[in-house]
This record gives structure tokens, C-alpha cells and sequence, in this order.
């Protein structure tokens, strides 16, 4: 049985394309021992050029620092969560358009 999925905070309510930016992540179901993000283009068969960091804020909730979407189309986010030595991952889809 899967946890819910985390909830992705961005700073304007939407990632933005082509820069640099920092979100949050919280945990809807309660704390964990750590948590990583990443995130692919499954199309175009790549990641991203940056590798972001993750600051624990408080028990449910982490700043992901470093992140950068560099393409406009289909991205899919991953967070993996660690619990008690068992580890989760979680994706969640992004569609970023080139006009934004």
C-alpha cells in the first residue's frame, strides 16, 4: 500500500522553464528519515543538468534547492522517501509549456 503523494509547493504556484528555482516538498503522511528529488524527460530519454539539494525544514517539510526544468514538454518529478529502512518513490507529472 502506497503512502500519499507528496505535495510539491512552487514558489508561483507553477515550476518555472529554463531557471534555477527552490520548492517545497511536505509530507502529507507524516515524517520520514530523509528525502531526495529528481526529475526526468521520459521522451527525450535525459535528466536535468543540475543536481538538486534537499534541506529538511521541519519533520514533514523540505526545501529542494537547485532545481532547473530546462525544456518545455513532459517532465515527471520523483521524490523518494525513507522510512524506517524501507524507501519510496513517488512520481508526480509536470508539463511545462515554452511560453511560460
Amino acid at each position: 500500500c502506497q503512502s500519499p503523494l507528496p505535495l510539491l509547493h512552487f514558489p508561483s504556484g507553477q515550476a518555472p522553464l529554463n531557471e534555477i528555482f527552490s520548492f517545497e516538498v511536505e509530507l502529507v503522511d507524516g515524517p520520514a528519515e530523509s528525502v531526495s528529488v529528481n526529475a526526468d524527460m521520459p521522451a527525450h530519454g535525459h535528466g536535468m543538468i543540475t543536481a538538486p539539494v534537499v534541506i529538511k525544514i521541519d519533520e514533514t517539510h523540505y526545501r529542494v534547492d537547485g532545481m532547473m526544468l530546462h525544456m518545455p514538454g513532459y517532465w515527471e518529478i520523483y521524490v523518494e522517501v525513507s522510512r524506517n529502512g524501507q524507501s519510496e518513490r513517488f512520481m508526480v507529472p509536470l508539463t511545462l509549456e515554452a511560453w511560460q
